[in-house]
């Protein structure tokens, strides 16, 4: 690895332990995240994402959750449907949290949370299930896009070719 990289990777990965607070931390273009654990510096803390019409685009070794309103105690969670593609992220699994201010409106809300372990795109596909596993009576899903880059950043839109002119 050249020293310039080096040098850069290790300041990035110093900023954060650097910089104590609760602030979230920085959300892709169009998404909004906020951080699970309080205090951006806590090894705890990750970004939860709650909007499945918008992108999701994070750093190849992070983790990250999505965070949904749940009611356990009507014997409701979410469940994936299918699993993402395993060469991009792994699944950890779902986690309870109850009287929570997270998402406005629900008491409760479960996080599923996953680890991005190599660039690549894939689909994260959610329902609502009761205990015995079978969809709530409304039909609740939600389908998230994830895109795992090098850098966190979103991907540059392909180059098009140049138009080419007819010579006379």
């Amino acid at each position: 690895m050249p020293t310039r990289r080096l040098a850069l990777l290790l300041v990035t990965l110093a900023l954060p332990a650097a910089c104590a607070g609760t602030e979230s931390p920085p959300s892709p273009p169009g998404q909004t995240a906020t951080t699970l654990a309080a205090g951006a510096a806590d090894p705890r803390a990750f970004p939860v994402f709650t909007e499945p019409d918008q992108p999701i685009v994070v750093a190849v070794g992070a983790r990250f959750g999505i965070l949904l309103p749940a009611e356990h105690t009507a014997g409701f969670r979410w469940q994936l449907t299918a699993d993402p593609d395993r060469a991009v992220l792994m699944p950890l699994g779902n986690e309870l949290l109850t009287s929570t201010t997270a998402l406005p409106g629900s008491p409760d809300a479960e996080v599923i949370s996953f680890a991005a372990r190599a660039e690549g795109q894939t689909t994260i596909r959610l329902r609502y299930v009761g205990s015995d596993g079978s969809p709530d009576p409304t039909g609740r899903t939600a389908t998230f896009t994830v895109t795992v880059t090098a850098t966190g950043e979103p991907p540059l839109p392909a180059e098009t070719s140049p138009t080419t002119h007819a010579r006379r």
